[in-house]
C-alpha cells in the first residue's frame, strides 16, 4: 500500500496530472485553489462508484483505491474548479415544494382558459 498526494494548485491544475494506482493505495487530494474543486473520472474510477470527488476550497479528501488490480494501473481524471453557491430552501406546510407557473400569453393573446383552472 502506498500513499500518494495530488495537489490542486491555485490555478486549478492538478499536480501531478496523472495517477498510477494499485489496490489499497491511499490518495490524498489537497485543494489549494480559491474555489471548490471537482475531480471526475471519465472512465473507471479506482474508488469504485465514486466517479466524482468534490473538495472544498483549502481542504483535503483522502480516498482508498478499491478497484485497481494489484499491478500498477494508470488512471485518468479531470480537475475543474468553480465558485459554487448553494441555497437552502425550506418549505412551509406539507407540499412537495413544486411551483407551477402559468406562462404568459403568447403574441399578446389573452389566456383563454384562465377561468377554467379555478
Amino acid at each position: 500500500m502506498a500513499d500518494q498526494k495530488i495537489t490542486i494548485e491555485a490555478n486549478c491544475q492538478p499536480n501531478p496530472t496523472s495517477l498510477t494506482t494499485v489496490k489499497n493505495d491511499t490518495i490524498k487530494f489537497h485543494n489549494k485553489s480559491s474555489s471548490t474543486c471537482t475531480i471526475t473520472f471519465p472512465g473507471d474510477s479506482p474508488f469504485g462508484t465514486d466517479k466524482v470527488i468534490v473538495i472544498d476550497q483549502g481542504s483535503e479528501k483522502v480516498k482508498t483505491v478499491t478497484l485497481a488490480p494489484t499491478a500498477p494501473t494508470s488512471c485518468n481524471f479531470i480537475a475543474s474548479c468553480a465558485a459554487i453557491s448553494m441555497t437552502k430552501a425550506v418549505a412551509d406546510g406539507d407540499g412537495d415544494g413544486i411551483i407551477i407557473v402559468d406562462p404568459p400569453p403568447v403574441h399578446k393573446d389573452k389566456d383563454k382558459d384562465k377561468d377554467k383552472d379555478k
